[in-house]
This record gives structure tokens, C-alpha cells and sequence, in this order.
């Protein structure tokens, strides 16, 4: 996943060929050469793109969980303060998760205010975990499905188009670095 910073407003982003940069819109190319090994899932460039995610839209926890069955796990995480509760194989039932109600269409990827969402708000893993602010992006991959999270611990009315459109981008190069790691 190239790592770039654009040249007409300085936001840091990822691009896999080519894009748009996800604060002003600029076109964006990743520079040629050769190719990358494939990045696991766990592996050192996904856990620099979810800390990079972090410093980017200041939260507490970004990640990248699996659906699996009706399950969520977790795959990648990182938190603002160290180790945090979402270590990589922890999982939850499917229907307890934030996520499960954007799978679902019950929700829109960005919840603002998190407590006062009448879907998600009494969730108990929003209880557990202290979530004010999330987003959402599904990331599929071949047979599989991942979701980028990124997840603060205040209401945080500023979160809108933008901050989705970082982890949208992001996610698009999570999704590619899955696709190279699962053949």
C-alpha cells in the first residue's frame, strides 16, 4: 500500500494505482516500481495504516474485523493508549456489533453521537467498549468479509464526509492488501 501525502492540501492517504485524495480531492498516482510483498492480515503495513488512521481523525481505536458465521473478529487493531480491549481474536456475537447494523443497512457507515443513535446506542458492546463516534467501511475480499472501523470514545459532531472518505480510501487499500494475501 503506497503511503503518499498530497501535494495541494498535505493530507496524508494510501492509493493502491491511482485516486483522489479523500480531503480535497486532488488525482492522485502512486509512484511505479516494484511490487510490494503481500501484507497478511496482522501484518506491519495494515497496523501503520490503522495507526495512521488514528492520528488522522484522533480517535481511540481503529480496526479490521472478519464476519465469520455470526461472529465478528477481530483481525487488526490498534488503540490510541497501547494495548486495548480489541486484541487481535477477540470476538463478539454478530448481532451485539455496531457493525452488524451497517451490514445491514440499518445505519449509515458515520454515527456522530453514538449514544443518542436509537439502533445502536444500547448495544452492549458500545456500552463495553465506551464508543461515542464510529465509522464503517465494508472491506470484501474474494468468499471473505472485513470491516474497517475506526471508533472514538466522545459524541464527535465534526465527523462527517470527510473523515468517511479517509477510511473509505483506506479501506481500499486494506481491501487490496487482503486480496494479495488470500491469492
Amino acid at each position: 500500500m503506497p503511503y503518499l501525502v498530497c501535494p495541494d492540501c498535505e493530507t496524508p492517504t494510501f492509493v493502491v494505482t491511482r485516486g483522489d485524495c479523500p480531503n480535497c480531492g486532488t488525482a492522485l498516482r502512486a509512484r511505479s516500481g516494484p511490487a510490494a510483498p503481500a501484507t497478511p492480515v496482522g501484518g506491519p503495513t495494515l497496523r501503520a495504516a490503522l495507526r495512521m488512521l488514528l492520528g488522522q481523525l484522533h480517535g481511540e481505536h481503529a480496526l479490521v474485523s472478519e464476519i465469520v458465521g455470526d461472529r465478528e473478529v477481530v483481525r487488526m487493531a490498534v488503540s490510541a493508549n497501547g494495548d486495548g480491549p480489541l486484541a487481535p481474536g477477540t470476538s463478539a456475537p454478530l448481532a451485539d456489533t455496531i457493525c452488524k447494523q451497517l451490514l445491514d443497512g440499518r445505519i449509515g457507515p458515520v454515527i456522530a453521537d453514538v449514544a443518542a443513535d436509537p439502533v445502536v446506542g444500547g448495544l452492549p458492546m458500545v456500552r463495553a467498549l465506551g464508543v461515542g463516534a464510529y465509522i464503517g467501511v465494508p472491506v470484501p475480499s474474494g468468499e471473505r468479509l472485513f470491516v474497517l472501523c475506526w471508533m472514538a470514545r466522545e459524541a464527535r459532531p465534526d465527523v462527517g464526509a470527510r473523515e468517511l472518505r479517509v477510511c473509505e480510501g483506506l479501506a481500499a487499500s486494506v481491501a487490496a492488501a487482503l486480496d494479495d494475501a488470500h491469492g
